[in-house]
C-alpha cells in the first residue's frame, strides 16, 4: 500500500525468519544506518538495539562523534566522524564526505536508513544512488514545530524554506518513511502530497515508536517516596513552567509532597523564581542514562508537561519502573498513555487541569498503583526492545518485497 500507514497490517508476529534476508541469497540483510550525533554508542539506547537487529541484519552505523572512533554492537559497527564544533556548513560537508567515502569502500547494502529527512536524508539519498539500495527515511520529531505566539522572523522563514526543500528531496527518493507517531504521519501527509494515504507511487509509510532500552529499568516499591518527577530539557519545551504553576496550586494541600525537576537549563533562575515553596522543589542538572533509574523508582508518579513531544521516551521509562504517568495531550503522548488506564492526559499548557490530574493521583494511592501496574504491563507488551525489533523487521519485509525504485 503506497503512501499509507501500514500499522493495521502488522500482526505483531513474524514469519519463518528468512523474510528479511537479502532476496534470493540466503545471507543476512546488509543495512547502513546514517544517524547524526551519538556521544556514547554503548548506552542502553544504542548498543542493545543493534545487538537485537543483528538477529537478521548486519552492517554499519555512521554518525558524528566527539572524535573518530569505531566500536561493535552485534553484527554492526559504529563508525564515528569527528564532530566539528565550528562552522555548521563545514561540519555537514565533512560528514557528507565521510559517508560517501564509506559507501564507496563498503558499498554492498540492501537498505539505507536515515535518522531524519534533512541532512541525514540528503546524504542517505546520495548513498542510495551509489550503492543501489532501498532507502528508508525516519521522521523522529516535528521539524515544523513553532510556538503559536512566536512571530516568525525572516531568518526563521528562510530556514523553514530550506528544511522543507531538504525534506521534499528526501521523501522524493525514499522507498519508505517511518514516523515516530501517528499524528506526525497525518500532518506530514497533508504537507507533502507524496506521503498522503492512497497516493500512487508514494513510499510505504508506517508509524511506530523508537527503540527504548526498557531492559535497563524496573520497579522497586521499597524505594518510593513522596516525590513527583519530571526529566528533560529545554525547560520551556518540556513545560516546566506549567508544571511549577500546577504544583504551586496543590502544594498547600499536600505538605509532604515534593517536586523534583531534572535537566539542563541555562536560565534556571527564571524557573526558580516561579516556585512558591523553594524547600519543596528541587532542581537537578542532567543525569546520565545509567544514573536515572533510581529517580524513577523513588517517585510517586511521573509528569510530562511538554508543549510538543514526538514520543515521550521518559514516560515509557517511568512506566517500565511501574509508575503512573501524567502527560500533555500533544504529539505522540496519547499514543503512549492509555488515558484513565496507565495514566492521565491533560490539556496542554493548562496548569489548572494538570493540577487536578496530579491531585487525583495524590488523593487515590490505590488508583496511582493500579495505573503504574497497568503501565508496567503495557510497557512489557508494547514498548519492549523485542517488540520494536519485530516491528522493524516486518516493516523492512514490506519495503524489500516492493519492486522498483522509490524515486
Amino acid at each position: 500500500m503506497s503512501g499509507t500507514a501500514d500499522t493495521n497490517g502488522y500482526a505483531g508476529k513474524l514469519g519463518t525468519g528468512d523474510e528479511t534476508g537479502a532476496a534470493g541469497t540466503g545471507r543476512p540483510l546488509r543495512v547502513l544506518f546514517i544517524s547524526y550525533y551519538i556521544d556514547d554508542p554503548s548506552v542502553p539506547g544504542f548498543a542493545p538495539k543493534y545487538a537485537l537487529l543483528s538477529e537478521r541484519w548486519r552492517g554499519d552505523v555512521l554518525h558524528l562523534a566527539p572524535a573518530y572512533a569505531e566500536c561493535g554492537a552485534g553484527n554492526f559497527v559504529f563508525r564515528g566522524c569527528a564532530y566539528h564544533r565550528g562552522s555548521v556548513l563545514l561540519r555537514q560537508w565533512r560528514y557528507l564526505l565521510f559517508c560517501l567515502r564509506h559507501a564507496r569502500r563498503h558499498g554492498t547494502y540492501d537498505l539505507v536508513i536515515s535518522y531524519d529527512p534533512m541532512i541525514c536524508g540528503l546524504i542517505s539519498l546520495l548513498v542510495k544512488r551509489m550503492v543501489g539500495a532501498k532507502l528508508l527515511v525516519e521522521v523522529n520529531t516535528d521539524h515544523f514545530y513553532r510556538p503559536e505566539a512566536e512571530r516568525e522572523s525572516l531568518k526563521a522563514r528562510v530556514m523553514r524554506w530550506v528544511k522543507t526543500g531538504m525534506m521534499r528531496l528526501s521523501f522524493a527518493g525514499a522507498d519508505a518513511v517511518k514516523f515516530i507517531n501517528s499524528r506526525l504521519a497525518e500532518d506530514y501527509g497533508h504537507r507533502f502530497g507524496r506521503l498522503r494515504p492512497g497516493r500512487a507511487g508514494g513510499p510505504v509509510c508506517d508509524s511506530f515508536f523508537s527503540f527504548i532500552g526498557t531492559q535497563a529499568f524496573g520497579p522497586d516499591a521499597a524505594a518510593e517516596g513522596r516525590v513527583i518527577l519530571t526529566v528533560g530539557h529545554p525547560y520551556w519545551v518540556k513545560g516546566v513552567d506549567v508544571l511549577i504553576r500546577a504544583f504551586n496550586r496543590i502544594a498547600p494541600l499536600y505538605p509532604d509532597v515534593r517536586l523534583k525537576i531534572i535537566g539542563m537549563c541555562p536560565d534556571l533562575a527564571a524557573y526558580q523564581s516561579m516556585v512558591g515553596d523553594a524547600a519543596r522543589v528541587e532542581f537537578l542538572p542532567g543525569i546520565s542514562h545509567r544514573e536515572i533509574v533510581p529517580y524513577f523508582q523513588q517517585c510517586l508518579f511521573y509528569v510530562l508537561a511538554s508543549r510538543t513531544e514526538s514520543m515521550g521516551r521518559v514516560m515509557i521509562e517511568a512506566m517500565a519502573c511501574g509508575k503512573a504517568v501524567v502527560g500533555a495531550r500533544v504529539g505522540g503522548v496519547p499514543d503512549v498513555i492509555a488515558d484513565g488506564e496507565t495514566g492521565l492526559l491533560f490539556r496542554s499548557e493548562d496548569d489548572a487541569d494538570l493540577a487536578s490530574k496530579m491531585a487525583m493521583l495524590l488523593d487515590d494511592p490505590a488508583l496511582c498503583r493500579r495505573m503504574g501496574e497497568a503501565g508496567l504491563h503495557r510497557c512489557g507488551t508494547e514498548f519492549t526492545p523485542e517488540r520494536y525489533t519485530e516491528r522493524y523487521f516486518w516493516f523492512a519485509d514490506r519495503i524489500l518485497a516492493r519492486g522498483g525504485e522509490g524515486a
